[in-house]
């Protein structure tokens, strides 16, 4: 009777990592599909907005290289007001969540996948974006967090204290995308 205790759990716990590996291994072509939602904006002077917003996602390629290149794009607002960016999410080393995401303009930022998300911190213009695209339930949540890398804050610093500067946020955008097509 152990044996077959044993035998099941074993097979119970291959069929587990199988299933995690595989799920890590879905991404990005799970997320292949037309997503579509509200992208709420957040400021810290107490303004709110919301707009449209999309992300359409396609398989393009399999360079020379073995590389794969899906079509990333993100659209906001609707109408006169729509601005779509065509980007392209590149497969680096998808056994570590290695990604660069390619904005077509010689700007090209590294990404990192882990645990059903995707994720980059970059600064621009003097601000500092932490960028999240995060697949749960049926959804896609896309969130970026700003803060302005002038406007600090340092406390800390006496005895064994290390001394830890933080950037207070500025904004905060957060959408619900779900699937349309």
């Amino acid at each position: 009777m152990n044996k077959l205790i044993q035998k099941i759990a074993s097979l119970f716990i291959s069929l587990f990592f199988s299933f995690s590996v595989l799920s890590a291994q879905d991404f990005p072509e799970s997320w292949v599909g037309h997503w579509k939602g509200n992208m709420q904006l957040t400021y810290t002077s107490g303004k709110t907005m919301s707009v449209n917003n999309e992300l359409i996602i396609k398989f393009l390629e399999v360079d020379k290289d073995s590389l794969e290149h899906y079509q990333w794009t993100i659209i906001y607002g609707e109408g006169a007001e729509k601005q779509e960016r065509a980007y392209e999410l590149i497969t680096v080393d998808a056994e570590k969540g290695l990604y660069k995401m390619d904005e077509k303009n010689t700007i090209i930022l590294p990404f990192f996948y882990a645990d059903n998300t995707l994720m980059c911190l970059f600064e621009v213009m003097g601000n500092y974006i932490m960028s999240t695209y995060r697949q749960e339930g049926g959804f896609i949540y896309f969130e970026n967090v700003s803060a302005n890398n002038k406007n600090t804050e340092t406390s800390g610093g006496e005895g064994d204290v290390p001394t830890v500067t933080s950037y207070p946020i500025s904004n905060l955008q957060r959408a619900k995308l779900s699937r349309v097509k």
